[in-house]
């Protein structure tokens, strides 16, 4: 019952086409991911089914960027639907990268890699820094430190980042980047992600 009620539920916020679209989506990814020996989160949150990556997304594209980096870009749903002359997608694990270069056009670039790959870009100034859906699983004095070194080479404009709500239990940590980031940048927008009801999303501008 519970399924269905969640079903019907999807209906009424997103309507009978993005719905079906969602479990289409959900059932292709499911299946890449036993193809492709993928962990099983990147199956189950496609960008169909997911308001906060459409969010992102909107937010990104509003400001006009030049060139975007998405640190954690999984199968490249968002960094692919991004509008800029220059997009990087980073992603640790090797698998992950291979199925996005085959998901997404030519003219997004993806690397295996993090924090420090990003470091190595031949861009000088990065527009908009994205980074939504796994930083609660990192502590937020590790999160800043990582973006000062980067910070150091690089000149970085905006930052997108997610805060999970606190009644939202099974995450390690839930942030508040407004402190995390307090001296380095400014938050200048907060959007939750509606009917989700997971987290909102926010864009800090460097100081």
């Amino acid at each position: 019952m519970k399924i269905v009620s969640k079903f019907f539920c999807k209906i009424k916020n997103t309507g009978v086409l993005n719905t079906f679209c969602c479990l289409y989506k959900l059932l292709f990814l499911k299946i890449v991911s036993v193809l492709f020996r993928l962990e099983r989160w990147h199956s189950i949150a496609p960008y169909e089914c997911r308001a906060y990556k459409k969010l992102v997304v909107g937010i990104v594209n509003e400001l006009q960027p030049h060139t975007v980096v998405e640190i954690g870009c999984g199968l490249g749903e968002i960094i692919s639907r991004v509008n800029a002359a220059g997009k990087h997608g980073f992603d640790r694990e090797e698998n992950v990268i291979k199925v996005a270069k085959m998901l997404c056009s030519i003219e997004n670039n993806f690397h295996v890699g993090s924090f420090d790959e990003v470091k190595s870009l031949k861009e000088k100034i990065i527009d908009v820094l994205i980074m939504v859906n796994w930083l609660h699983d990192l502590d937020g004095s590790h999160i800043r430190g990582e973006i000062e070194e980067i910070l150091k080479v690089k000149e970085i404009k905006y930052i997108i980042v997610d805060e999970v709500h606190t009644f939202r239990e099974g995450y390690r940590y839930h942030h508040d980047f407004e402190q995390c980031f307090h001296g380095i940048a400014e938050k200048i927008k907060d959007v939750d992600d509606g009917y989700d009801n997971y987290r909102k999303i926010s864009l800090f501008k460097i100081s």
